[in-house]
């Protein structure tokens, strides 16, 4: 049976033109893609294999990803547990997170998609119980329960 090409794409990455010609040889691969948005050598470009790109934000596409931001992926993230001290506390649920790479989604309502949590009781707090104050990334609740722990899960 000859050798076949097809239905392989190889990871590509810069400075990796020659070893690229090579594993493109032996084992008949028919596609290149950037490896998680690092740039390809042109070389690459001219070698007789489809190229792809791979959307990926922290590696050069953070511009188009400012600019659609309703194209991002949205996660899940929790804030630190913490100790209210009084009914009313105010809780910086973001500040833990690096915001060059995560940023709260206040496009999509964040009482019908976050929740607080007292986790001393494992109840959920009723949105009615809370503010956000997009501002500053911060959670406000009211008629907090003293010496109980919460967290908020947000949307990024």
């Amino acid at each position: 049976m000859g050798k076949t090409t097809g239905r392989v794409t190889l990871p590509g990455e810069s400075n990796f033109l020659e070893e690229s010609k090579d594993l493109l040889k032996r084992w008949g691969a028919d596609a290149i893609r950037d490896s998680d948005g690092t740039k390809l050598d042109e070389g690459i470009k001219s070698l007789d294999a489809k190229i792809y790109t791979t959307y990926f934000v922290a590696r050069g596409h953070n511009e188009f990803a400012q600019q659609h931001m309703e194209e991002c992926q949205q996660i899940y993230l929790m804030s630190p547990y913490t100790l209210a001290d009084k009914e009313e506390i105010t809780i910086a649920f973001a500040a833990e997170y690096f915001d060059q790479q995560v940023t709260p989604d206040y496009d999509h309502d964040p009482k019908e998609w976050w929740e607080v949590i007292d986790r001393t009781t494992q109840e959920v707090v009723d949105v009615k119980d809370w503010d956000i104050n997009t501002k500053d990334h911060t959670l406000t609740i009211h008629h907090a329960k003293k010496f109980h722990e919460y967290t908020v899960s947000f949307l990024s």
